[in-house]
């Protein structure tokens, strides 16, 4: 994610829902790497060309 990210490429990525069975591929191109400082997740804010959309 970082490398793609910073070199400004897509990054292929395996979605799962919250409450949801089955994977959905996504390509995507980050935007930003946030870390949270309450706890061991991060959050990307990206486009995806699934459904064109932020």
């Amino acid at each position: 994610m970082t490398q793609g990210w910073v070199g400004q490429r897509k990054v292929p990525i395996e979605y799962q829902r919250l409450g949801r069975e089955g994977l959905t591929l996504h390509t995507i191109s980050p935007y930003l790497i946030e870390p949270s400082i309450w706890s061991d997740s991060i959050y990307v804010i990206v486009q995806s060309d699934f459904d064109d959309n932020i």
